[in-house]
């Protein structure tokens, strides 16, 4: 992969359509392999059904909720599960007030069995407040925003015309000049107000 992705010519010169000159190679390689697999699901029937379960969907779904909550739950719960509820702090290397060398003092982990616990904790966690994101703050978000698109494109006086946000229009006063409130071609740019 080396020589065909990023040194074609076989002497440490980059520049390649894959890792142009200058560029990280180990990202852009990453990038394509993740681009490569995604094209190769969307030609493959079969990886398309085997992912189309209903409980792959459902993960899918919350996939951005997850993106959301996860950082929180992995620095908290994740960790106190992995490392304990302690109070010792990093204590960094250096030197000791006696001039002797101390070496830096990391927490450790409890054992692979909490690993695995923090794991599964961690996994239910965060899913759960991904579906607990999706029906609440996710809701209310779509409601907002269904009340403030009614607000802004719909009629005010229920008679049936645009809002002006419809047409374009920022302000009532740009209005002037029609009789029945509607703007002809020619009067809407005239009267546009530039940006």
């Amino acid at each position: 992969m080396l020589r065909v992705f990023v040194h074609p010519g076989g002497d440490k010169e980059r520049g390649t359509i894959f890792v142009p000159a200058g560029a990280y190679p180990q990202r852009r390689m990453t990038s394509a392999c993740v681009q490569m697999c995604a094209t190769a699901i969307f030609l493959s029937p079969s990886l398309r059904e085997a992912l189309s379960h209903r409980w792959l969907l459902w993960l899918g779904q919350h996939s951005f909720a997850v993106y959301l909550v996860h950082g929180t739950i992995l620095r908290t719960v994740g960790m106190w599960i992995v490392y304990g509820m302690s109070t010792k702090n990093f204590v960094p290397g250096g030197t000791n007030p006696d001039g002797s060398h101390r070496e830096p003092k990391f927490l450790h982990p409890l054992s692979s069995g909490h690993k695995r616990v923090a794991i599964v904790v961690f996994i239910s966690l965060t899913y759960l407040a991904a579906w607990a994101w999706m029906k609440w703050v996710d809701s209310s978000c779509a409601k907002a925003t269904a009340w403030l698109e009614k607000r802004v494109f719909e009629d005010d006086d229920g008679s049936g015309k645009e809002g002006l946000a419809e047409k374009g229009l920022s302000r009532p006063s740009q209005l002037n000049g029609s009789s029945d409130g509607l703007l002809r071609p020619q009067e809407l740019d005239r009267n546009r107000t530039p940006v």
